[in-house]
């Protein structure tokens, strides 16, 4: 009798162990502590050449049949609290013996059961093998993350790699990896974004929505007011995507020594007609991961920068508009982070440029009541230059922005100063003026 009742301990001890982390690379085959299931008898195996760098994979080969089917690689259970930040890091292949590949996706369980995180089939590469079995040279590794920070209080979770075939074909996962993740950066006013850079997304900029099949994207031809050749846009046109939504996550803000938080960005929209009309929401976030609220939405007239069009929209320099949002109720928050949301209603294109997070106590009336400024700064009539008189003898250094972010000039003055700006174009301009004891934020 007690070495039964020994042995029952032990067994339930054996169920409730939780890990902290996973580093797992199928070398040794799928290992004995991780489950799967299927409705489909489709089983996960493993694959000793195909994996990343030709090494051991997970895979499973619904290769034999060309109708719909699915299949659940489940992790062991977790304790994710003790890790800050948590993410998961993996790589998939997906490929489709028809004209269809496969899709993978991601569920977690915490007792309730199981929920869909991510899915991204449509949103990856992948590729086709017509001629059983699977060629190595039709293999094409995709590294995917994704943050599991709202799920970061968990003491008992498990993940699942789910494979949704929709005419057969194989999917393909190795190098699963839940561990600590770097925590986004936080950032304080001003923030600039223009879409100028080569990374789209931005750094820390997150895209999100109600699946995978389309997205946010930078336009390489079309700036707002035709002062630059870059944007944010979403193709509301070309395929219809009514009722889902596909958002970019900006930044996190930290607004705890703002005093009129103001955002403002730049806009242009076309319908397609008015039974055609997509929404441009705006939602943030305390947490900047999850509990999301609408802040306001825009639609029809509020949206619209040109008239309804039936063929893809393209904007003029003319044909755009710049939209201003107070934020005071957010002043003091020392994390939040707005999100722009693309409500689709396969209307038409619709583009964002120049999101501009700022102070508007800071950025207007500073010059009269600054210590250490007179109020001798002011653009030279007839003369391309402006002129600084300062009332104290420090060096100056003087950056001008654009409201791009962009330092256009920068240079260090003494006493009275003049800077030619015959080379910048015509427009708003934000100068920083910072010396030795105070620094100013001013707006020409």
């Amino acid at each position: 009798m007690k070495r039964i009742l020994f042995s029952l301990i032990i067994s339930l001890m054996a169920i409730t162990v939780c890990y902290s982390q996973i580093n797992e690379n199928f070398n040794s085959g799928i290992p004995v502590n991780w489950t799967q299931w299927s409705t489909d008898n489709i089983t996960w195996t493993t694959n000793g050449t195909l994996g990343v760098n030709s090494t051991e994979c997970a895979i499973a080969d619904y290769s034999s049949n060309s109708n719909a089917g699915a299949s659940w690689l489940q992790t062991p259970f977790m304790n994710l609290s003790t890790l800050s930040n948590p993410e998961i890091n993996f790589s998939v292949a997906l490929i489709g013996n028809n004209t269809t590949p496969p899709d993978v996706s991601l569920w977690y369980d915490n007792g309730g059961g199981w929920t869909q995180l991510n899915t991204w089939g449509s949103g990856i590469t992948t590729t086709i093998d017509n001629s059983p079995p699977l060629d190595a040279a039709n293999v094409t590794w995709v590294n995917l993350n994704y943050s599991l920070s709202s799920l970061a209080a968990n003491t008992n979770i498990r993940f699942s790699f789910g494979s949704d075939f929709v005419n057969g074909g194989w999917v393909l996962v190795d190098d699963v990896i839940i561990q600590p993740g770097t925590a986004p950066s936080v950032n304080t006013l001003p923030y600039f974004q223009d879409f100028e850079g080569n990374s789209f997304l931005p750094q820390d900029w997150e895209a999100f929505g109600s699946n995978t099949n389309a997205a946010w994207q930078q336009s390489t031809t079309v700036g707002a007011y035709g002062n630059s050749d870059r944007s944010a846009f979403f193709d509301n046109f070309t395929t219809n995507l009514s009722g889902n939504f596909y958002g970019m996550r900006s930044v996190s803000l930290d607004l705890t020594n703002a005093v009129s938080p103001t955002l403002t960005f730049d806009v242009a929209y076309a319908r397609s007609s008015a039974a055609n009309s997509d929404r441009l929401g705006i939602w943030y976030s305390f947490n900047g991961i999850s509990n999301w609220v609408n802040l306001t939405t825009f639609q029809n007239s509020t949206l619209t920068t040109a008239p309804d069009q039936t063929t893809y929209f393209t904007p003029s320099n003319s044909q755009w508009n710049s939209i201003t949002i107070d934020l005071s109720q957010f002043a003091g928050q020392s994390l939040i982070r707005f999100a722009f949301e693309n409500n689709s209603d396969f209307g038409n294109v619709l583009y964002v440029d120049n999101i501009h997070f700022y102070d508007a106590n800071i950025t207007s009336g500073i010059i009269s009541n600054s210590t250490d400024l007179t109020s001798q700064i002011f653009p030279n009539p007839g003369t391309n230059s402006v002129t600084f008189n300062f009332s104290n003898q420090e060096n100056h250094q003087v950056d001008f922005y654009s409201v791009t972010g962009k330092i256009v000039i920068s240079i260090e003055l003494k006493n009275n100063g003049m800077i030619n700006i015959e080379n910048l174009n015509q427009g708003v301009y934000y100068i920083i003026i910072d010396n030795e004891s105070t620094k100013r934020f001013i707006k020409i």
